[in-house]
């Protein structure tokens, strides 16, 4: 201070002295060798705006230099460009969610990250574990190998439609074999459709035939054939009935017999006729009865005849036929019992 210093220029001088304190100095060479060097942890900058500590008393080499005793103020700070080698970078725009965390399962060995989804939920996304992926020669095996039986396929099967076979179809029992073949005989034309055969060398087979028979009608035949060549058929024709070779018929249900009995005696049906069995007791000549169970159309014979033992008239007989009854009546007008046998139609 100097008696020409005012009391502001004195309050300058003062910060001014402080600031300089403040400052970190740059390295120099001369203080360096006239104070017997830098004390350790001593901090300087350089000239390219470097800031180095000493690491050792009594320090005369210079910062920077090759074996000096100075490392950077920041040695083991992490710097921009080890952060960006070291970790994984925060996502940009707003497609992708950053990574929170990331680890190897000590279980799996899956690796694993975690991230924030839109809702704030973490979330957790996995890689396959090392190995688990096949190698491109294997894949490229595996495409041959699927093309070539693929070919193989399309070149052997037979189409739903559009497609004819040539040739049987086998199983490991014997063999089956659809195929349009077309013949001619006595009786007309037929269709050989489905044969199978018990084993791959037995002479016995069984065909599905569509037969065409010349001016009549078309029908389906089950033709069995036997080993020594003999043959056996069961047609199913357009009236919906089956037939066997030798000329038999399978009744309908409808045409079997039905039996049952009634008030007086009972009945039989075969197909459309009826037969009633029944016994009148001391019936009156002149008096017309009714059937039990009434025919659908006038009977076509009433057979009556005296029970043995019992009291009757001579010469019993019936008239008036219709499909509910009929009139009585005998020679000499007395009463009896007779048994009866009426036919006619259900």
């Amino acid at each position: 201070m100097t008696d020409a210093d005012t009391a502001a220029t004195f309050s300058d001088r003062i910060a001014n002295a402080i600031l300089k304190l403040s400052q970190i100095s740059p390295f120099n060479s001369s203080f360096a060798t006239a104070t017997g060097g830098y004390k350790k942890y001593a901090i300087v900058s350089d000239s390219s705006g470097n800031f180095w500590v000493s690491t050792a008393d009594s320090n005369l080499t210079t910062p920077g230099a090759e074996g000096a005793s100075w490392q950077s103020l920041f040695n083991g700070y992490a710097t921009e460009s080890w952060a960006n080698d070291t970790f994984v970078g925060k996502a940009e725009g707003d497609q992708d969610y950053s990574p929170l965390q990331a680890g190897v399962n000590k279980t799996s060995g899956e690796i694993w990250l975690s991230y924030t989804n839109s809702s704030g939920t973490v979330e957790y996304v996995f890689a396959q574990i090392a190995g688990d992926y096949a190698l491109q020669t294997a894949l490229t095996a595996e495409v041959t190998r699927a093309e070539a039986a693929e070919e193989t396929l399309n070149n052997d099967k037979v189409n739903r439609a559009g497609d004819t076979m040539t040739g049987a179809l086998y199983n490991s029992v014997g063999y089956n074999v659809n195929y349009n073949q077309a013949g001619s005989d006595a009786n007309g034309v037929w269709y050989n459709g489905f044969t199978s055969r018990p084993s791959l060398t037995s002479s016995a087979f069984s065909t599905f035939v569509h037969r065409t028979r010349t001016g009549k009608y078309d029908y389906l035949s089950l033709q069995l054939t036997n080993s020594d060549g003999g043959w056996q058929q069961l047609e199913f024709r357009p009236d919906g009935r089956l037939y066997t070779t030798g000329g038999n018929t399978f009744a309908l249900t409808s045409e079997l017999p039905a039996s049952g009995t009634t008030t007086h005696g009972s009945y039989v049906t075969v197909g459309n006729i009826r037969t009633l069995y029944f016994m009148l007791e001391n019936i009156q000549s002149g008096t017309t009865y009714e059937f039990d169970l009434p025919f659908s159309g006038t009977p076509h014979s009433i057979v009556v005849a005296p029970i043995a033992g019992a009291s009757s008239g001579s010469d019993p007989a019936t008239g008036a036929w219709s499909a509910s009854g009929f009139v009585f009546w005998n020679a000499g007008n007395l009463n009896g019992s007779y048994s009866f046998i009426a036919t006619g139609p259900a």
